[in-house]
């Protein structure tokens, strides 16, 4: 796998970093979150330290970012709405209790979310009318008897880099490890398990009418009577993955197409440290890398295949790379010392092919430490 220097990223100098105002929680700072929250500005930036804490209740775009080991467990799953053209970006912080986001861009970066194990219990992530974009995230529902699924999303877009999957129960009513509804889901070098006691085996990934999934260097292990992916009426298109051997019958049907990207990061985003993104596509091919500061969902343009997921207004192009002959592609960038720390830094991946559509890769990125 061929390694390329890449352009060093001080040309986001050109597009311009926002004002922000830093507010520490634990001590020497706010006692809470929410207190925190309640005294910033939208994109201002809250650093929690390590602790237990009992609520994170957000109604606005921050980058929210555990320093040590953060924990905040609720009886109740967290509701976030964040305002139209704003993003909320939470990175490095243990979430029990399951989220809700109802609205908006939210990012979740290194993040551990888990759903209600007592009392009524609850998917560990639900979407719905949102982006949501995770990475290298472990997200888990222990069901009980009730079917409910790692990661539930309705009219939602949805992408995931590096990150796990898992749903644990017992009873005769299975979740999947993801149920979509009217959703798009693109997920790279994910993982998605089922765990049983007794009843019925559950699927991976169960997807309604008008749902697309994309799936590239992933893996679903599901028991041996169920689907790896499930339902009719949905677009599945697989790349490079292990599905669990199964004798399922009436499961999702695979679609063909071109050579989906696959994309992992093989490095955290460091002040002053190398970041490298390894690409699988097709073999000589070339890859164009973007970048920004912010999310936002793009309505789906007829030559790409997935969503834009990149906000177009603090957009700008980093590089063109090939892959080699099986392929494969590693880019390295230097990160600018103090220049991003503490700021968010998207990138995105597109194929470039004499014929459409072209390919787009998940988002990778987080908040500069």
């Amino acid at each position: 796998m061929r390694t390329l220097a890449a352009v060093c990223l001080t040309t986001v100098t050109a597009v311009g970093l926002p004002s922000q105002t830093t507010h520490l929680v634990g001590p020497g700072g706010f006692p809470t979150i929410d207190a925190a929250i309640a005294a910033a500005a939208p994109g201002d930036i809250v650093l929690v330290q390590a602790g237990a804490y009992g609520s994170l209740a957000v109604d606005k775009g921050l980058v929210i970012r555990g320093l040590a080991a953060v924990y905040v467990q609720t009886l109740t799953p967290l509701t976030w709405h964040v305002p139209a053209g704003q993003v909320l970006e939470v990175q490095d912080i243990h979430l029990t209790g399951g989220v809700t986001i109802g609205s908006g861009q939210v990012a979740l970066i290194g993040c551990q979310v888990s759903g209600q194990v007592f009392g009524a219990p609850t998917p560990a992530l639900r979407v719905q009318n949102a982006g949501v974009h995770l990475v290298d995230c472990i997200v888990t529902a222990n069901s009980g008897a009730s079917a409910l699924p790692a990661v539930e999303a309705a009219q939602a877009d949805v992408t995931a880099v590096g990150c796990t999957f898992a749903v644990s129960w017992f009873g005769a009513a299975p979740p999947a490890v993801a149920d979509l509804q009217t959703s798009r889901f693109a997920a790279s070098h994910c993982t998605f398990q089922s765990t049983q006691v007794g009843g019925l085996d559950a699927p991976g990934i169960r997807a309604g009418t008008f749902c697309q999934v994309w799936l590239t260097d992933s893996a679903i292990t599901t028991g041996p009577d169920a689907c790896a992916l499930a339902g009719s009426g949905a677009m599945f298109r697989v790349e490079r993955c292990v599905l669990s051997p199964t004798t399922a019958t009436g499961c999702g049907v695979l679609q063909g197409g071109p050579t989906q990207l696959g994309i992992e990061a093989a490095t955290e985003l460091q002040n002053g440290a190398p970041y490298t993104l390894h690409f699988t596509g097709q073999p000589f091919q070339w890859i164009a890398v973007h970048a920004s500061t912010g999310l936002a969902t793009t309505p789906l343009p007829t030559f790409f295949e997935q969503p834009l997921q990149l906000d177009l207004t603090s957009f700008w192009f980093v590089g063109l790379y090939p892959t080699d002959f099986d392929g494969t592609a590693s880019v390295t960038w230097n990160m600018p010392v103090g220049l991003f720390v503490d700021t968010p830094l998207w990138l995105e991946a597109i194929t470039i092919e004499a014929t459409f559509p072209w390919q787009v890769a998940p988002v990778v990125g987080g908040i500069v430490q």
